[in-house]
């Protein structure tokens, strides 16, 4: 199993340069991305992930819990809501079946 995560909406860099960027823009970029992988586990409506590499060092070897839906034609995933930095978070992931 493995995740990537990105803010849906985030600015591109100013510079054309695949892996440039000035300072600011890298640690924007890496503020509203995540990568992470392992195995994961299905119980009932929620689904572990037992992270093995993460972008976040953290989280290796953690256990991430996210909340299992259907809604209409997609598969949803959502975090329980987290405070980070007194900011109010919830992230989710989405899977629509293709025709």
């Amino acid at each position: 199993m493995s995740g990537q995560l990105a803010v849906s909406d985030r600015d591109a860099l100013a510079t054309n340069d695949v892996v440039g960027g000035d300072e600011i823009e890298r640690a924007a970029a890496y503020s509203s991305y995540i990568a992470y992988a392992g195995t994961y586990e299905v119980v009932g409506d929620v689904v572990i992930h037992r992270v093995k590499m993460s972008l976040f060092p953290n989280w290796v070897n953690t256990e991430q819990r996210r909340y299992l839906e259907i809604e209409g034609d997609q598969i949803v995933l959502r975090t329980q809501q987290l405070d980070i930095g007194g900011d109010v978070l919830m992230t989710e992931l989405r899977w629509a079946r293709e025709e």
